[in-house]
């Protein structure tokens, strides 16, 4: 999931430069409030602690990627620009596959342990 990230911020560049953003700043931003989800941390923090953190994990992360996807697909239909296009096109299959692969997981017998 890490490279997947990684590898969309890196892509994400190019849309962002022709829409005239600094991707550097946008990147700078993430770590810090409003961004950087506090209550996500203590949520896991929480669930470390009452030994259920996989399960808790899957369906805050589920989540995550869920709203990812939402919102590539009204960007894909609200953005006419081709580098937009692009960097949606070749990084949704990857967020597709996580959101996967996190269903499958939740659906298993080890998601309830």
């Amino acid at each position: 999931m890490r490279t997947t990230l990684l590898n969309a911020s890196r892509d994400m560049e190019e849309p962002l430069t022709s829409m005239g953003q600094d991707p550097s700043s946008l990147k700078s931003a993430a770590t810090k409030p409003p961004y950087h989800d506090d209550a996500f941390v203590t949520t896991l923090e929480d669930a470390r602690l009452n030994g259920i953190y996989d399960r808790i994990y899957a369906n805050e992360i589920n989540t995550k990627v869920r709203f990812i996807l939402a919102y590539m697909d009204s960007v894909e239909k609200n953005n006419s620009r081709d580098s937009m296009k692009t960097f949606i096109s070749s990084n949704k299959p990857s967020f597709e596959t996580i959101q996967k692969s996190i269903e499958e997981y939740r659906a298993s017998p080890d998601a309830n342990l």
